[in-house]
């Protein structure tokens, strides 16, 4: 697996050069009826949403995963979990828990391309 560095803060990070990292199948949220990508975008530490936040505030279970960002996410999605639907802010965010001990916060952006954009990972 290949992974490219995203340089601005709504670039998005790829694996193997495609920016989809899997996809959340349709239904599990009532206005989304086909599959969405799942999309790791840099971020911002500060504004609390994408790779940099999830480096500043949980860098240190990040290590102790011995994986990147990039590839636990990859790793992640390709396990099961339950999803969980959440309303903060006026914006719709979807919760997965998956094993082993790990919690995948994911936000819709809807749009011409709409996506699960990754919120935090821990």
């Amino acid at each position: 697996m290949t992974y490219s560095v995203a340089s601005r803060k709504r670039d998005y990070w790829t694996v193997n050069g495609q920016i989809n990292f899997g996809f959340i199948p349709g239904g599990l949220v009532p206005s989304v009826k086909d599959p969405l990508p799942v999309r790791l975008q840099r971020g911002d530490a500060n504004a609390q949403w994408g790779h940099d936040h999830i480096m500043a505030d949980h860098a240190h279970w990040i290590r102790s995963t011995g994986l990147s960002v990039p590839h636990l996410l990859l790793t992640k999605l390709a396990q099961p979990g339950q999803a969980y639907t959440t309303e903060v802010d006026s914006k719709f965010k979807i919760k997965l828990n998956l094993t082993p001990n790990a919690l995948l916060l994911l936000k819709l952006t809807q749009g011409a391309d709409p996506f699960f954009g990754v919120t935090s990972l821990y």
